[in-house]
């Protein structure tokens, strides 16, 4: 799922060309052309992968939720190597993001079992 939801090279082509249109066609999933399932246009496998790690957290949080947060924080602590092209230095910045996109999906789930604590 971290590579479905982790923004590509192309993305960020993509956003740096035209950002406003970049945001709009992200958040513009499931309102494509003719509104059925069928309709191809208004699949998004990255809005997909978000809703299958919700429902795996909110149905499994006994076998999900501390794994999650375990990776997030792996991810989120990787710093890149001072001698690394900045090749690597973009793909520790993209698995950030996909980090922190993740995560602000999962809010709502995340405050409910802070507030349980």
């Amino acid at each position: 799922m971290f590579r479905i939801v982790r923004l590509t090279r192309a993305d960020l082509a993509a956003m740096h060309e035209n950002a406003q249109q970049f945001v709009e066609s992200a958040f513009r999933f499931g309102v494509g052309g003719g509104g059925g399932t069928d309709d191809h246009s208004s699949y998004d496998p990255r809005a997909c992968a978000l809703k299958l790690l919700h429902d795996a957290v909110r149905i499994r949080s006994r076998y999900t939720f501390d794994k999650l947060l375990a990776f997030s924080q792996r991810v989120i602590t990787t710093q890149p190597q001072s001698s690394s092209s900045s090749s690597q230095a973009l793909d520790v910045m993209l698995d950030k993001d996909a980090v922190l996109c993740i995560l602000g999906y999962l809010a709502n789930i995340l405050r409910k079992a802070h507030d349980g604590k």
